[in-house]
Order: structure tokens, then C-alpha cells, then sequence
């Protein structure tokens, strides 16, 4: 990721790889062989060797790529600030397929950076092998889905079901957002500890003990400001098969022996991944859940927003 100033405004630049790897959802092993995800590309050596190793092992300790979710194998993540400029730089290395990334939002120009190929428009779509570049512009706040729109096909042939999508969230200006378990810098992820520019202020004049300098306004971690905020998929009826230890089951069992919904970032990578779980939220914490629904073959698709302070219980959402 590069941030550069332009014109007074600052660009933000993702390198961004559309990739074919499988999915794997819990820890039994249930997955989604022909898998496809937008990755970045400091991530894309780790997810193909991740790959090589989950298609080709066949001793231990192949079989744990067959029935742990890594935990970079999941929707991409996007961050950046209100009013920034986006330039997604995306390469597609998903062989038989023209893919491209369509921003659920405006701020774009749609003949250019609309990721897709619609009506008499030139096709924005990137080939294999090939690179093309979007412009998105941030000019509200909020939460806004991406997802492939080469094949818009609902059943198992197309790409959504396979899980090409994302979400770009815009933050306040000025925020900077870090890892929840290091604090160190976030490139992406479904979790992220959002520190706008706060307003605490020093202490009156009259209150301040003379031989201590004032306490200047605390940033990036003003505790009034700050709020962990959560990213949650239901990935509807994804391509899934049991979990097994033989790499040609996959190719034996090609029809799917169970379709549902996939929580694609709380089951997969909070409880069966490791990674943080969105309902492990410390008291009194103020937290940020966006939910949303992907599926471009049905008509109940949602996405929820909501910030609140909680006091050890997980913030209840109803999806009508």
C-alpha cells in the first residue's frame, strides 16, 4: 500500500491479486475447493504457497492446511479516509476468466473504474495475467461491498459463490486504524481498532499542577474516540464440501454435499481460524459491526451498521 499526496489530496494505492485457492470454512474441514478471493499483493507468495500445500500434500503436516481456515483466506478488507482517492491496482491470475472489482458506491467514473462490462460501455474486466486500474474517490463515510461482476452467475459456476468480494470501509478524516492483537499498522483485515482524531483537551489552567506540563489531547488513542470495529460476510450458499485428507476427494466429489449460509469472517476466522473473535468484545468497549450479505443470485442481500458501547453482551441485528 502506498499513500501519496496529489493536488492537496491524498492517494492511497492497493496492489491488489485476484487468486483461485480453496476456502476452507471451519475446523472440520468443510471447503470450497475452487475458492477465489481478492488478496494484496504482500499477502499473494503466502496464500499460493498456502495453496500449493493444501492441493498437493499428502503427509503430515499437509493434512492441517486440509482443516484449519488461514487466516488470510478470506474477504478482502479495504480501509481508507473520507476524501481520500483510491487506486486499486488489480492483476488477475484466475486462469479461464475475465474478473474486475465493482465498487457498490459512486465516486467513480463507470466507463473506466466500474470493474465490470455493462451494456455498450468499453469492458473495464482484466483478463489473466493482465492488470488494470480503478479510481474510486471517498466521499462519504461508511461501509460499501466490492465483488466481481465478470459472471454474475448465482450457482456454483460463478464467481460470487466462490467468494470474489470485499468491502471497502471509508473512516472519518484523519483516523488511523491498527492491529487489535499487535497495534502495529493495519494493511487490511476483517477487524481493525479505529482511532479518529479525538477531542479530549488539557485540563483548565486553574486545575493543572504547576510543575507538570498540561496533558496535550490524546491522538490516536483517545479513549472517547476509539472503537473496534468488526466486518462481518454471510456468504450465502457458497460451493461447499466435507473436510477429508486425500487431495483427490475433491476431484471425486465435484457436487457440493451442503449449502447454507457461511458466516465468511466470524465462523471461519474467529473460532475455527484463530484469529479474533467478533464476539470476544471487552466491556464497556465502544465497537463498530458491520454485517453484510452477499449473494448476486437472491434478493435477500443486507448490510447493517452499527457503533455502541457494550456491556459484556455481543449487539443483537435482525436481518428482514
Amino acid at each position: 500500500m502506498i499513500i501519496e499526496s496529489s493536488n492537496g489530496s491524498a492517494v492511497r494505492t492497493y496492489e491488489i491479486v485476484a487468486l483461485q485457492v480453496p476456502i476452507v470454512f471451519n475446523k472440520y474441514g468443510y471447503h470450497d475447493h475452487d475458492g477465489m478471493i481478492y488478496v494484496l499483493k504482500e499477502h499473494e507468495a503466502e496464500i499460493k504457497s498456502f495453496r500449493d500445500k493444501y492441493r498437493y500434500g499428502t503427509q503430515f503436516p499437509a493434512y492441517e492446511y486440509r482443516t484449519k481456515p488461514h487466516p488470510l483466506v478470506r474477504p478482502l478488507v479495504l480501509r481508507a479516509r473520507k476524501n481520500e482517492t483510491i487506486c486499486i491496482r488489480l492483476r488477475n491470475e484466475i486462469q479461464h476468466r475475465k474478473v474486475g472489482m465493482h465498487l457498490i458506491a459512486d465516486g467513480y467514473k463507470v466507463k473506466t473504474s466500474d470493474g465490470a462490462h455493462a451494456v455498450q460501455n468499453k469492458s473495464s474486466l482484466v483478463a489473466y495475467q493482465k492488470a488494470k486500474t480503478y479510481t474510486w474517490k471517498c466521499e462519504q463515510e461508511g461501509v460499501f461491498p466490492f465483488h466481481d461482476m465478470g459472471d454474475l452467475s448465482g450457482s456454483e459456476h460463478g464467481s460470487n459463490a466462490h467468494g470474489l468480494f470485499g468491502a471497502l470501509i471509508v473512516e472519518p478524516p484523519d483516523a488511523v486504524w491498527t492491529d487489535p492483537i499487535s497495534g502495529s499498522p493495519l494493511l487490511d483485515g476483517l477487524y481493525a481498532d479505529v482511532h479518529p482524531r479525538g477531542t479530549a483537551e488539557p485540563l483548565p489552567i486553574a486545575q493543572q499542577v504547576p510543575y507538570l506540563k498540561p496533558e496535550p489531547p490524546k491522538y490516536p488513542e483517545d479513549e472517547s474516540a476509539s472503537f473496534r470495529e468488526y466486518v462481518i460476510f454471510f456468504h450465502d450458499e457458497p460451493d461447499v464440501v466435507a473436510g477429508h485428507l486425500s487431495p483427490q476427494q475433491c476431484e471425486e466429489q465435484r457436487d457440493p454435499c451442503e449449502k447454507g449460509t457461511v458466516f465468511n469472517s466470524c465462523e471461519a476466522h474467529a473460532h475455527g481460524g484463530g484469529g479474533h473473535d467478533a464476539t470476544d468484545i471487552p466491556e464497556e468497549q465502544l465497537h463498530e459491526l458491520n454485517c453484510m450479505g452477499v449473494h448476486t443470485d437472491a434478493a435477500h442481500s443486507a448490510m447493517v451498521r452499527e457503533r455502541r458501547r457494550t456491556k459484556r453482551q455481543f449487539a443483537g441485528l435482525a436481518f428482514r
